[in-house]
């Protein structure tokens, strides 16, 4: 039964619990062996707290017996990607450079969401400070998919979109500086929000540039994103609004597998229309010239510059804080002033009279493990599939909304900076396809 109660939406096990139906020990409990199954089969944690948590849920079930106000979460296991502070718990930003260094303080959103009663089950796998899309790492190897193990499970937020799609949790908090949760969130057929720069708080805690990275969420029900989103705000978030008489632009071709979904956008009254207009990757240099400088003036400066620390990186992330310490104020300014240039593009001619957009959210099948850094393209599509949101300062988000060839498919919803509640109300209207295949699949690492 618990088996089964894992594969609820977080807000419902928050309900449940709250109802006295379920005790949130048990749920833990049962979360932390799937956890345990997932680690082993998968790869997706760096951590499982099987102390802490079960602690906090012993907490939590004497505050639910006792009568206390609850918060929304209350009792409800999750996981957080490994970048978000939490104290008296290891916390890596998935580098050997960091294996053994525990906060004395949780982050603002690790304190957020223990405020509202959640529980932390565990820190899932990241590639080193977020800095590369295959989530592997000196501390463990590629997180596998659980649609077909043989294949990675995206990143840089691979770990949480494994443990979200094979039932360990059904609530992940991540971050997302050029699709890190979206891409993952689409390979492993679960939802991915990537909010407004601003919007939530925090971010990646070891540093990362608060303009371009923000914290967002993934899930399997969209019910679960809208109150994370409400928790982890700076502000309060806009509702879901009713989207009849919202245009929609399509961009670049649409797999057929998609057609279900236009058509249900389109008998709720929303306008569909393609676009004559192709996404170019003309803002890609000055995305990493600014994500490259902030990472080096954050952690480069400590960590690349000290020959001890400087060995326990991977090449790749030395060979970004190398490019960060280059870079000179003239050519930041300008990659500045273009970047404001893209966001004035964006709105007039990417969204122009559009509410939103709709793209596929990742233009390949996960990849296979073993053709991960065999495929040069790989890396690039990522960022220049969904890193032109970021960039832009707008807002996304993924629904898989279709399943080829016993794999996952996600469409890939984005609209202008503070538009949320756009992207939250025409994702109401989808169909999720990858729920059904959900059901079929644990952490035995296969949905066939």
């Amino acid at each position: 039964m618990m088996r089964e109660l894992l594969q609820a939406s977080a807000w419902r096990q928050a309900e449940m619990i709250a109802r006295k139906e379920i005790s949130p020990v048990e749920l833990v409990f049962a979360s932390l062996a799937a956890a345990e199954e997932c680690q082993s089969k998968l790869g997706a944690f760096i951590s499982i707290d099987h102390v802490g948590a079960t602690e906090a849920a012993r907490k939590a079930e004497v505050d639910v017996l006792s009568g206390r106000p609850l918060g929304a979460f209350h009792g409800v296991p999750v996981a957080l990607k490994d970048d978000q502070f939490t104290a008296g718990l290891r916390t890596t930003g998935g580098s050997l450079a960091f294996e053994h260094y525990t906060p004395e303080a949780d982050g603002p959103a690790t304190a957020r969401l223990r405020r509202e009663g959640a529980i932390i089950v565990g820190k899932t796998a990241m590639s080193e400070f977020a800095m590369a899309v295959p989530t592997a790492t000196a501390l463990g190897p590629e997180v596998r998919n659980p649609w077909d193990p043989s294949r990675t499970a995206g990143g840089s937020s691979g770990g949480s979109a494994a443990a979200v799609a094979s039932g360990v949790v059904s609530l992940s908090i991540a971050t997302d500086t050029g699709g890190s949760i979206r891409a993952p969130a689409a390979m492993c057929g679960v939802f991915g929000f990537s909010p407004t720069p601003g919007l939530t708080v925090g971010g990646n805690d070891f540093g990362a540039s608060p303009d371009l990275t923000v914290l967002g969420a993934m899930s399997r029900d969209l019910k679960d994103l809208r109150l994370a989103a409400k928790v982890l705000s700076e502000g309060e978030p806009n509702a879901a609004i009713r989207p009849m008489g919202l245009t929609v632009g399509v961009l670049g071709p649409l797999p057929s597998c998609f057609d279900e979904a236009l058509a249900k956008l389109e008998r709720a009254g929303v306008t569909v229309f393609q676009k004559r207009l192709s996404l170019s990757d003309c803002w890609l240099e000055d995305f990493g010239t600014i994500s490259d400088h902030v990472r080096w003036k954050k952690l480069g400066t400590r960590l690349a510059d000290d020959p001890t620390n400087r060995s326990k990186l991977l090449a790749t992330t030395r060979a970004r804080f190398d490019r960060g310490r280059l870079i000179t104020p003239k050519r930041l300014a300008e990659a500045w002033e273009r970047r404001a240039a893209f966001r004035a593009f964006f709105e007039s001619a990417i969204l122009g009279p559009c509410d939103a957009v709709i793209t596929r959210t990742f233009p390949f099948e996960p990849p296979p493990l073993t053709d991960l850094n065999a495929q040069g393209d790989y890396v690039r599509s990522l960022v220049t599939s969904l890193g032109w949101v970021n960039f832009a300062g707008g807002c996304s988000l993924t629904v898989p909304v279709a399943v080829e060839n016993n794999l996952p498919v996600g469409l890939h919803l984005a609209a202008r900076g503070g538009a949320e509640s756009i992207l939250l109300g025409m994702a109401d209207l989808l169909p999720v396809a990858a729920r059904s295949a959900f059901n079929r699949m644990s952490v035995t690492g296969s949905a066939h």
